[in-house]
């Protein structure tokens, strides 16, 4: 955590003992002494609770705000225009914005108190073109092969299966919880699956979440999040992309993610 200039976030995991997620969050240091955790809605909670339990003689107050302050994320070409814009809306808040893009696609967070976030959000509706869960971003997070909290991840999931260990996880910053099984599983080991996307035949086809990833006559994976012409879904490790597969009985491409 050191190593993130105020000003500047990066993504965090906390796992339990046994090396899987317990939640997937964004470290942002807002100064020398304070830092913010993003995460996915419904995660703030047990979040801000595991960390109490470790807060053993070090001196740190941890709050959950997630009650009164929310978050706006942008993604798409335009978001390095629209930050200053976010930035004036949300100033004398006490809140603020910091990058955070996808693969390939430049972005950044804003947080602030909810009556903040709102005058955030007015003005970034003058600018941008805000959409819902089933249009343009989530088929760009899709695209991007950006898994989500309650799709993609779960308290069963290990952080190679989904490469949240590409950028998420340090291997020499010392000891953390989980560490034995992940660094096992990076020096010498595998995981039994992995995130992969799911392209049908035909492009106009939507794969249905949580319908079984076929390769021949044996069942290896399941969709976990789709849109029109893509999909997003956990396919055993054996099958390596590209690879075909039948979904539903329709034909899909088993597809590589994007590098992160």
């Amino acid at each position: 955590m050191e190593s993130v200039a105020p000003g500047y976030s990066a993504p965090a995991l906390l796992l339990d003992p046994r090396g899987r997620l317990e939640v997937a969050t964004r470290f942002w240091r807002r100064g020398p002494d304070e830092a913010w955790l993003v995460c996915d809605p419904g995660d703030a909670g047990r979040l801000a609770a595991r960390l109490e339990g470790y807060r053993i003689r070090v001196d740190v107050r941890i709050d959950d705000r997630s009650a009164t302050w929310g978050a706006i994320a942008v993604r798409g070409r335009s978001a390095p225009g629209l930050r200053p814009v976010a930035e004036a809306a949300v100033a004398g808040s006490g809140g603020g914005t910091t990058a955070h893009g996808w693969p390939g696609v430049p972005g950044f967070d804003v947080v602030a108190p909810l009556a903040g976030l709102a005058g955030a959000a007015a003005a970034l509706e003058e600018r941008a073109v805000e959409v819902g869960d089933d249009t343009g971003y989530e088929e760009l997070r899709i695209r991007c092969g950006v898994p989500r909290s309650g799709a993609e991840l779960d308290r069963s999931t290990f952080p190679q299966e989904a490469f949240l260990d590409v950028d998420a996880v340090s291997f020499d910053k010392g000891c953390f919880v989980g560490q034995e099984v992940v660094g096992r599983i990076h020096a010498r080991g595998h995981v039994n699956r992995y995130l992969r996307h799911l392209r049908p035949a035909e492009p106009h086809v939507r794969l249905a979440p949580g319908a079984e990833v076929v390769v021949g006559a044996t069942a290896v994976g399941a969709v976990t999040s789709s849109t029109t012409g893509l999909a997003l879904g956990y396919v055993r490790r054996e099958v390596e992309p590209p690879a075909g597969a039948a979904v539903a009985g329709r034909p899909v491409v088993i597809e590589a993610l994007p590098a992160r």
